[in-house]
């Protein structure tokens, strides 16, 4: 599920619950926000609607368009990396993630409530996203683990790249 910022609406008392919004960010205070909630509470506490609230438009001086899309990926990198560390993510995962570029500003809200959060589907589609770069990096036995996880949890790619790999990291030792 995605979150359409501009129309989605929280309760005061649940915003105080995860201590206010996180000042550190600058870009993604919003994503969170929605991560923390659905952390916590899952999707089956969010109230969808067809109305139309609110709408997003691209112009000069948005963050978006003014500064770059770049930042908001860095925020949302480090963001990724503390909800890997709240959910005891392995480390090798959690190295390949500090080598993204990730911002050095976000302060982390503490530990996160991860009730509602399937930990290993949320490992997994970080270790689908780096099987490939840990193979190329010679890591070998970390890229066989990224494969495993990918594959027990339904989220392998079946392009001619992946299934390439795949019978490469079967033979290797």
């Amino acid at each position: 599920v995605e979150m359409n910022q501009p129309g989605s609406f929280y309760l005061t008392k649940v915003v105080k619950d995860f201590g206010g919004v996180n000042e550190s960010l600058r870009y993604v205070f919003d994503d969170e926000l929605w991560f923390r909630f659905l952390c916590k509470y899952g999707i089956e506490k969010v109230i969808l609607s067809d109305t139309r609230f609110a709408q997003f438009r691209l112009h000069g001086s948005s963050k978006s368009v003014g500064e770059g899309f770049a930042l908001f990926g860095k925020e949302i990198n480090a963001l990724y990396i503390d909800v890997l560390k709240n959910i005891n993510a392995p480390e090798w995962l959690l190295q390949c993630m500090n080598e993204t570029e990730h911002s050095d500003k976000y302060i982390s809200s503490g530990k996160w409530d991860v009730t509602q959060l399937e930990a290993q589907r949320f490992t997994a589609l970080f270790a689908a996203k780096y099987v490939n770069t840990l193979y190329v990096e010679n890591k070998k036995s970390f890229a066989k683990q990224a494969m495993k996880l990918t594959l027990d949890n339904n989220l392998f790619k079946w392009n001619r790249m992946m299934i390439s790999l795949r019978l490469k990291l079967l033979f290797v030792k």
